[in-house]
């Protein structure tokens, strides 16, 4: 039993697309130092990223929790003497959405450190819609990860960056999760022959994610038991608010007809996996008013974010940009999607890894139904260790402070 478990008995099965030669090309090279990365940090997500309902949700204890996260961080800097942390915005090669060879963006944060390394954290970025908030483009707060001992690796996913000319692929897990591996199999090999060490021998890692991030970080687990046994060993994957079944998600946006998911992601969980899926349907069938007017300026230039772009659209009503066709789910023209909702859901698997699913009850984005179901599925399935933790958080936005800071607190 032993021995069928070793490295060397593991089955290798390939995922089916153009082999790639792992190849990082350095864009350029930045150094932080502690205080200035958590100015920045504070600058970008507080206060301008939450808005009055999202700040009434917040903790109380927030910046008591902040303080102690901020002296364990500086406490580990000191015992493996960092210095700072190297921030690389890199190319790679990844796979496109035909399978072929395609050119990847992303950030790698490289502790300046005289101790070994303590692995890689492979961090998955939450929903975006434009380019300068893509990890190549700005600081993510993930990068904290890196003043406490770890590598940290951060594609810009498929549609931002280096392939900011494409579609963006949200919801087409699998396809978004292959860059992020194909990002940390590349990183990994560029430290070694640079004859960084490491003080586990084997590629240890977690895997972290919020929202989209949360989802592809499953994904990245999933992908990684299914065809990189080999390559990788996970150490946990901690998964905060995020969809994993999407078609029941998607059906109740469709019965509800108002959600308190903004209107633009579900515009691009269309787009995105009209592309991201090769469905090749026509879009202007799904879409209604000013949105089928101006869908691929303001989807597909990656010019506005989301609360810009909730302006553009000027309604919270699904019934103004959804066709009634596109609203019909028992009709033709949905029945191409609902494959892929079904295709992408990561509910029905086994994980072989540990796995800590959070979601806050009062999440208004994504239905906590989710992660409970997810939670249960793998508790009756896996023998892998699976921890739950639902609460009342705040909403979707104000509950990320709290998922990363228990993640701080566990990692």
């Amino acid at each position: 039993l032993i021995s069928s478990c070793s490295k060397d008995n593991i089955p290798d099965i390939k995922y089916d697309a153009e082999p790639i030669e792992y190849d990082l090309t350095i864009q350029s090279t930045e150094n932080e130092v502690y205080q200035e990365a958590l100015q920045q940090l504070l600058n970008k997500y507080l206060p301008n990223a939450l808005s009055t309902k999202d700040h009434a949700s917040l903790p109380a204890d927030l910046l008591a929790r902040f303080q102690r996260i901020e002296e364990k961080m500086l406490k580990i800097s000191d015992s493996l003497q960092i210095s700072g942390v190297k921030c690389l915005s890199v190319i790679f090669n990844s796979t496109g959405v035909d399978k072929k060879l395609l050119k990847v963006s992303g950030k790698i944060y490289l502790p300046n450190q005289v101790a070994p390394i303590k692995g890689i954290i492979v961090a998955n970025h939450v929903l975006i819609t434009d380019n300068a908030s893509a990890p190549s483009q700005s600081i993510q707060i993930e990068s904290l990860f890196a003043f406490m001992g770890y590598v940290v690796v951060m594609s810009d996913y498929i549609g931002f960056g280096a392939t900011v000319d494409l579609p963006q692929t949200f919801l087409a897990q699998e396809i978004t999760a292959k860059s992020s591996i194909d990002l940390t199999l590349t990183t990994y090999k560029y430290l070694k022959e640079k004859g960084y060490k490491f003080q586990y021998p084997d590629n240890r890692v977690n895997i972290i994610g919020y929202s989209q991030g949360g989802a592809v970080a499953l994904a990245c687990q999933k992908m990684i038991e299914s065809y990189y046994q080999k390559e990788f060993k996970i150490k946990k994957t901690y998964a905060g608010g995020a969809p994993y079944d999407l078609e029941y998600t998607f059906r109740q946006l469709l019965d509800d007809k108002k959600s308190g998911l903004p209107l633009p992601y579900i515009a691009l969980a269309i787009t995105s996996l009209n592309y991201g899926e090769n469905l090749n349907v026509d879009i202007s069938k799904y879409f209604k008013g000013k949105l089928l007017q101006n869908y691929e300026e303001w989807l597909y230039s990656k010019r506005y974010n989301s609360t810009q772009l909730e302006k553009l659209i000027g309604t919270s009503d699904i019934r103004e940009i959804l066709s009634d066709s596109a609203l019909d789910y028992s009709g033709d023209l949905i029945k191409p999607f609902i494959r892929a909702l079904k295709k992408n859901s990561l509910i029905e698997w086994v994980p072989k890894a540990p796995i800590y699913l959070y979601h806050s009850i009062q999440d208004e984005y994504i239905p906590v139904y989710n992660t409970q179901e997810a939670y249960e599925s793998f508790k009756k399935h896996s023998s892998a260790s699976i921890e739950l933790d639902l609460g009342n958080y705040g909403y979707h936005v104000a509950a990320a402070f709290d998922f990363y800071f228990k993640v701080f607190e566990k990692i």
